[in-house]
């Protein structure tokens, strides 16, 4: 065979060009980090910001395990303080309200509000986090590990609900204190507020909460009380401190 007429193209073998790191590439990578850790802290806010099942639970009392137990049943509603805006026949706007989840300082949070008509049992929850703890305990010299902060109370503009019980939890910065307020008929009730006051200052006249917890114009839900089967009480309750207030 004749190969003189073949043509063979040669390319002698070149090094391969190793690119390294440019400034441009640099920054490109510390842009993408940073975009990664921005979103990790956002998604981990948002976790810890969500409250705990505690917080939100349905709390079985002496009162309506009795009356549950009697009657086989439980009517409890749920409030939502997400305000309201009240009309006439004609259409014009008569009364407006508007209620915040978080204290004007930002220390205090209310939330899952529920109603049980057959005890007349209110419960509601408390959340504060470590700088409420941390400044009222230096404040009035007080330890945290060894007793509440605070005590709460519930009043219509006339009279006062202090007889409560209390269960309590922790997640990360935040304080939980799902309260159980006894004896509060809200038939001839039209709104509620809750206060607190540290067990260091305890002067009625300077609350270091005071927020709305209840509106009779604000929607109430029935709760399916059968989601909180066992109905046996719950042996985390507990009794606030007495505090005498000036």
């Amino acid at each position: 065979m004749d190969n003189s007429n073949m043509e063979y193209d040669y390319y002698p073998d070149e090094p391969e060009i190793k690119k390294g790191f440019s400034v441009g590439k640099i920054f490109k990578w510390v842009g993408i980090v940073f975009v990664i850790l921005v979103y990790l802290l956002i998604m981990f806010r948002i976790f810890i910001s969500k409250d705990t099942s505690l917080a939100k639970k349905f709390v079985w009392t002496d009162e309506n395990v009795a009356v549950y137990n009697e009657k086989g049943g439980l009517s409890v509603y749920s409030h939502d303080l997400a305000g309201y805006t009240l009309r006439d026949e004609d259409g014009t706007v008569i009364a407006t309200a508007s209620y915040k989840e978080l204290s004007e300082d930002g220390l205090f949070k209310i939330g899952s509000i529920m109603y049980v008509q057959d005890t007349k049992e209110f419960i509601i929850t408390v959340r504060y986090n470590d700088t409420c703890e941390e400044l009222y305990s230096e404040k009035y010299s007080l330890d945290p590990k060894k007793g509440e902060l605070f005590v709460f109370m519930l009043t219509d503009g006339e009279k006062t609900y202090s007889d409560y019980t209390y269960i309590s939890d922790e997640r990360f910065v935040y304080h939980y204190r799902r309260l159980i307020f006894k004896n509060v008929d809200l038939s001839d009730v039209s709104k509620l507020t809750i206060k607190g006051y540290c067990v260091g200052m305890p002067d009625l006249e300077k609350p270091v909460l005071e927020m709305g917890a209840y509106d009779v114009n604000c929607r109430n839900k029935r709760v399916d009380i059968r989601d909180y089967k066992p109905a046996k009480v719950d042996t985390a309750l507990k009794t606030p401190p007495y505090v005498k207030f000036k």
